[in-house]
Formats: C-alpha cells, sequence, structure tokens
C-alpha cells in the first residue's frame, strides 16, 4: 500500500471502497519509484490521457452505483479469455 492509499484510509477509517487503478507499466532499467515519478514522454501523455478517459468514465459508473458494471467494462481480471469463449461456444 503507498503513502496515498494510507492517507485516504486513515481520513475515511476504512478499507472497503471502490478503487479506479491505472497501470503504470514497468521499466526494469529503473526503480519503480523513479519511473513513477519521472515526467511522462509525449507518447506516455498520449497513454496517459486515454486511461485519465476510462478511469472517468469507470468513475461515473461507480458514482451511479454501478460498481459491477465498472469492473466487468474496464477491468481486465473480469474479462473474458478469447480462448475460453470460443472453448464454450
Amino acid at each position: 500500500t503507498h503513502n496515498g492509499l494510507r492517507s485516504i484510509i486513515a481520513c475515511i477509517h476504512a478499507e472497503n471502497f471502490a478503487r479506479i487503478r491505472i497501470g503504470v507499466g514497468k521499466d526494469e532499467s529503473i526503480l519503480l519509484r523513479d519511473y513513477v515519478l519521472k515526467r511522462p514522454s509525449k507518447d506516455e501523455q498520449a497513454t496517459l490521457a486515454e486511461a485519465y478517459e476510462r478511469a472517468a468514465d469507470a468513475a461515473e459508473l461507480i458514482v451511479k452505483g454501478d460498481v459491477e458494471g465498472a469492473q466487468s467494462r474496464f477491468n481486465k481480471r473480469h474479462e473474458k479469455n478469447p480462448r475460453q469463449s470460443q472453448a464454450e461456444e
């Protein structure tokens, strides 16, 4: 758990709340901390803009009370494996 999340938990006195995560990718050549805190390149900025749009769409569903809808639409863990889908047909 990172410091920002610890701060939220301390403020609301709960750990059970909906979260929207945005993956940061990986660059094995530098420390994760340095990678996350560095200024993004132009390409990374475009990718982040798309991620922010998706996060906003997910937040809208969550605020409307459709957490499961947000999960099924945006959470990769809830996406069906294409091979599995073909096998089920």
